[in-house]
């Protein structure tokens, strides 16, 4: 069994609503989508999962570009509409719940990976950036946007659906992995 069929086993627990693979070569990273966290989300400078404590964009591209593949994954959740956002951290809770248990279940075969999630981590009430060291560093993981990926841009060249519908909302995550470890 070669490397991508060993993750999708880890995956395929019937939680996760679509998933792809990329080559991280034909990936385009977008230092805009970085200053868009800056100027919009709520998590950017109060989070250890996001910038500027996961490091400058400089730092998070060579990361990621020191593998070779992402596998990229989605779930949906649904909400009354979009300013439901009862639904939306339950969502994101949820959701991190759901990758904390991957990330266990790569551990037991995949010796060199990163595991990016959607938004920043909200795992504490409050998060110790920057004042002291992540309560949890093996259950934070960076966000996507946050190396400067574009999510949508993603799920395209993944073959995945980024909007499913309304009343909706889809979070993604990604592995990046080298193909012969």
């Amino acid at each position: 069994m070669g490397m991508d069929e060993k993750i999708i086993a880890a995956a395929d627990r019937g939680c996760f609503f679509e998933y792809g693979f990329l080559d991280v070569a034909g990936i385009k990273f977008y230092p805009q989508v970085v200053q868009i966290c800056k100027e919009t989300c709520r998590h950017y400078d109060a989070s250890w999962a996001c910038p500027p404590a996961i490091g400058t964009y400089e730092e998070c591209l060579a990361r990621a570009l020191a593998y070779d593949r992402m596998f990229l994954f989605s779930k949906l959740y649904e909400m009354e509409d979009a300013f439901d956002y009862t639904a939306i951290e339950e969502g994101l809770a949820d959701f991190r719940e759901e990758i904390t248990g991957l990330n266990a279940r790569l551990k037991e075969f995949l010796p060199d990976f990163l595991l990016l999630s959607a938004e920043g981590c909200s795992r504490c009430g409050k998060c110790t950036y920057p004042d002291e060291p992540c309560r949890h560093p093996d259950e934070m993981f960076h966000s996507l946007e946050g190396y400067g990926f574009n999510v949508n841009q993603l799920a395209n060249l993944a073959g995945m659906s980024y909007n499913n519908g309304y009343g909706v909302i889809a979070f993604f995550g990604g592995i990046l992995y080298r193909a012969d470890a």
